[in-house]
């Protein structure tokens, strides 16, 4: 019995320093499990990493397989497509029915940021009730359950950007706080800064403030080693892309984030380009700053409800002190000297602000910083109450902060789980709604009606591509029929998808340009519940001569030249 109490005494203090962190995963687990589908989202880009993916696990290159010319990519690093190409390669499937390993790998990376940040919180003195509270914001925050449903890289950069600042953060409080301890988990930290970098290119903010941090806490060697890696990583990949450039063929067109930061506003065509001089940047800056100061908050609300005023409301009352909070909690942060978390929080803000895309998901990789730098603030502000103040008057206001922030929290899941758990749509193999059911049937019709060369044009062109197996390209978001048919003259299009998702504007875009060109199209399928239709081409293309050298020329107008 005596040597029993100590054991007993140990596991519960083992139970108490680590079943925050596991109730949490479990929390966590059981929000994703609840909304997990085999469905990737069409408004992002998982089309594209599911894409790419495809390229990586058939010939291992860096491909963007439907388009025709199949170039090589220049914008996407490759440590996520490969993690997709794993999948691929193990379970023998095309990318369609990996979707939901690859959502199973993302839930693996959030789950794994857990126990990391409850190190960072330990390292930041926070009490042990505002740490248990992190973790079960952090596991109840719809963003992270959210997210690990998308096939999206912000998991695993979420993970590895962690990973790297904790390192940097718990050094001096490690176990072994040997010379040879610090090293090696400064080499780990810039091994995880590098794999940031290799899955998403804006983990150079990060590469770069471990260079200041190192050079500030460990000397100069340090900081040049870190610096070196920040260079050569970077230079590294800008040097691959524009040797792919250099040596494409003529006419290829390949995407650049220095042709994306240059946009005035992405989604007006016609919006222009800033210049890139000092006036130019601050224009971007004006209009960019206050979005994204609105953006912190709502990076860990996730979303607005504007579609009901009760909780639109709620939503206003919870983000202006959290966002107030986040930002004083990053000061805190700094003075504590948690530097590298709070250096890169602001770097990485600054960058993704002056980024023309506006959209709280470029923000959820700092989604753990915020936590911290919330709950800092949290008890920065609780020390600076009235002492006078009632303890019952303090708990009421904490009780009732974290009511509200949790009930809020609950109808955004389950907005999200009834629009995700949907059942499939009778009359249809696969989708929910009938814009999506529509769009898998039609790509289901070209897979089985039409040659393998023909080419389509539709969006999304990725997912076009990836159930259909046909070559497919994007739909000019231009409503001038000149330019749509230029478009596809230019890619010699066969057959046009004209879909029915409500964020695409295929209709403002394509109507006009098949009233204009009525006598060059014919209507080849439609799904009438949806109203998805498809377009054949029946006239040859206007071209110059050197069409009859394309391998991609329309069957009609290939019809025609023979």
């Amino acid at each position: 019995m005596a040597a029993t109490g100590p054991a007993n005494i140990a596991a519960f203090q083992r139970l108490r320093q680590h079943g925050p962190t596991l109730v949490s995963m479990l929390l966590l687990g059981a929000l994703w499990l609840a909304q997990v589908t085999p469905y990737p989202n069409p408004a992002n880009d998982a089309g594209r990493y599911l894409t790419l993916g495809t390229s990586l696990a058939r010939s291992g290159e860096l491909r963007l397989l439907n388009q025709p010319d199949r170039p090589l990519d220049t914008l996407y690093p490759p440590l996520f497509p490969a993690i997709i190409a794993l999948c691929i390669r193990i379970t023998g499937h095309p990318a369609g029915e990996v979707i939901l390993l690859v959502k199973v790998l993302q839930l693996l990376f959030l789950l794994a940021t857990l126990p990391l940040l409850a190190l960072l919180l330990e390292r930041s003195g926070l009490p042990r009730t505002l740490r248990t509270a992190a973790l079960i914001t952090a596991a109840t925050a719809p963003a992270f359950a959210s997210y690990a449903n998308e096939v999206m890289s912000e998991a695993p950069f979420l993970f590895f950007c962690l990973a790297a600042i904790t390192l940097v953060e718990t050094d001096s409080h490690a176990t072994a706080a040997t010379e040879k301890g610090a090293v090696w988990r400064r080499i780990l930290a810039l091994l995880c800064a590098t794999l940031a970098f290799f899955t998403r290119t804006a983990g150079l903010a990060l590469l770069l403030a471990l260079s200041i941090t190192f050079w500030r806490r460990s000397g100069y060697r340090w900081g040049i080693i870190a610096l070196t890696v920040a260079l050569v990583v970077s230079a590294g990949w800008q040097w691959r892309n524009q040797h792919i450039i250099r040596h494409a063929p003529p006419g290829t067109q390949h995407a650049t984030y220095l042709d994306q930061f240059t946009l005035r506003d992405p989604t007006r065509a016609g919006a222009g380009r800033i210049p890139l001089t000092p006036a130019g940047l601050l224009e971007r800056v004006r209009e960019g700053f206050p979005v994204y100061l609105g953006m912190i908050p709502r990076a860990v609300l996730h979303t607005m409800s504007r579609h009901a005023p009760l909780w639109n409301t709620l939503f206003w009352v919870l983000a202006v002190p959290m966002g107030l909070l986040i930002l004083a909690g990053g000061v805190v942060a700094w003075q504590r000297g948690l530097t590298l978390a709070a250096g890169f929080a602001a770097l990485f803000w600054v960058l993704t602000a002056l980024w023309p895309w506006r959209d709280p998901r470029f923000l959820v990789p700092l989604l753990p910083c915020f936590l911290l730098f919330l709950f800092l603030g949290v008890e920065s502000l609780a020390g600076r109450l009235p002492p006078h103040l009632p303890a019952g008057a303090r708990n009421a206001l904490a009780a009732t902060s974290a009511a509200l922030l949790l009930a809020y929290f609950g109808q955004v899941h389950l907005t999200i789980i009834q629009r995700e758990r949907l059942p499939v749509l009778p009359g249809f193999p696969f989708g929910r709604t009938l814009a999506e059911a529509g769009f898998y049937a039609a790509a289901t019709w070209l897979r089985a009606h039409t040659p393998p060369d023909s080419v389509i044009m539709g969006r999304p062109a990725y997912l076009l591509f990836l159930y259909s197996d046909r070559p497919s390209i994007q739909i000019e978001p231009h409503p001038r029929p000149a330019v749509q048919e230029q478009a596809a003259r230019r890619r010699q299009v066969d057959y046009l998808l004209q879909d029915a998702w409500p964020w695409s504007r295929t209709r403002q875009y394509t109507d006009p340009y098949l009233r204009a060109y009525a006598h060059c199209w014919r209507l080849a399928w439609q799904e009438p519940r949806s109203g998805v239709r498809i377009w054949q081409r029946t006239a040859p293309y206007a071209v110059p001569n050197t069409v009859q050298h394309t391998p991609h020329a329309s069957p009609p107008a290939r019809r025609a030249l023979h």
